[in-house]
């Protein structure tokens, strides 16, 4: 399956809001397997503690991207203490998203600690170049081996999504290409919820226009590798 045929793939992260109770998120969670589309939750170290519980099932730890600000992607110490407490809670944390656009100093210590991707606002510049080709419209590249980067979209300031989503959502998705959508998480949990299920609708009408794939973060690495020719065909073929 080449790129004019590949349906667009598409990462819904979701960032839970501060405070957010565990009957709040469960109802939440409810409303994403009512969709059939899969979220990435986006949780900083405050709301793990909360959420746990609910994403612990029979199936093993349950997946999230830890969200990690300035200071935690400066300190070695600081952000080594963050994953593994996540996973000492039951939560399987294999991708983490940079809050702020902040730079990445210590990449190596990602890969050592087992996450696999790293989403940010943009790319920093650095010296060195991608180790690993990405397909023509996906927005990653690895500077080291065992680590995906992934950049959002350009911010979107205007329209009822721009409301509701931090990057433009309403671009055409062609085949083959990949988007990254990040619910915003200010306000009140009701107000998210709403979010949420705005953006849900919309990848649901999608989904009778046009083939498209919606994934976790997590599961970019495998796409990119051509682990799930299946549903996507070999994104490579495009790089």
């Amino acid at each position: 399956m080449g790129v004019d045929t590949a349906p667009a793939t598409v990462v819904i992260c979701c960032r839970l809001p501060a405070r957010i109770t565990a009957a709040e998120f469960a109802d939440w969670a409810q409303l994403a397997r009512r969709s059939a589309a899969a979220v990435t939750w986006v949780a900083g170290s405050a709301e793990l503690a909360t959420i746990a519980p609910v994403l612990d099932g029979p199936g093993g730890p349950a997946r999230i991207a830890l969200e990690a600000d300035g200071d935690l992607l400066g300190s070695r110490q600081a952000l080594r203490r963050a994953i593994t407490s996540a996973r000492r809670m039951c939560v399987e944390v294999d991708s983490l998203v940079a809050a702020g656009g902040p730079s990445v100093p210590h990449r190596s210590l990602l890969v050592d600690e087992g996450i696999r991707v790293l989403c940010v606002d943009h790319f920093e510049q650095v010296s060195r170049g991608s180790r690993r080709p990405a397909p023509h419209g996906w927005p990653c590249r690895s500077l080291l081996w065992g680590l995906w980067e992934v950049a959002g979209a350009a911010k979107s300031t205007t329209g009822v999504l721009g409301r509701i989503l931090s990057w433009r959502a309403l671009r055409p998705l062609a085949p083959g290409t990949l988007s990254v959508l990040h619910v915003k998480a200010d306000g009140v949990a009701h107000a998210n919820r709403s979010r949420l299920e705005r953006v849900l609708g919309m990848v649901t009408r999608r989904r009778t226009k046009a083939p498209l794939n919606v994934t976790r973060l997590a599961d970019l690495p495998d796409l990119l590798a051509g682990g799930d020719q299946a549903r996507t065909g070999s994104v490579l073929k495009a790089a």
